[in-house]
C-alpha cells in the first residue's frame, strides 16, 4: 500500500516570535501512517522571520518556500485583504 501524503500550505507574515512557535508546533505533529509536506508563501517584511522560514526542515518532508506576489494590501490586527 502506498504511503499517504498530507500537504500543509499557508501564507506566512508573522513576527519572528510567533513564527518560531508556529514552526515548532508543525515539527511536533506526531504521525506515522503518512508523510507531511509543506508549502509556505513568504510574505515577511522582517529578515529574521524570512530566515526562520527558510531554515525550516523536517526529516522525510518536502518544504517549499515561495515568494509572495506583491500588490496592494490592507492589513490590521483583524483583516488581511490582498489583490
Amino acid at each position: 500500500m502506498a504511503i499517504q501524503r498530507v500537504l500543509i500550505g499557508c501564507p506566512i507574515r508573522e513576527k519572528s516570535s510567533i513564527l518560531r512557535a508556529f514552526l515548532i508546533s508543525l515539527k511536533s505533529l506526531l504521525h506515522k501512517d503518512f508523510l507531511i509536506d509543506y508549502v509556505f508563501v513568504d510574505d515577511n517584511e522582517k529578515e529574521t522571520s524570512r530566515q526562520l522560514l527558510s531554515a525550516f526542515k523536517r526529516d522525510g518532508s518536502s518544504v517549499m518556500v515561495l515568494p509572495a506576489v506583491k500588490g496592494k494590501t490592507e492589513t490590521s490586527e483583524i483583516t488581511d485583504i490582498r489583490d
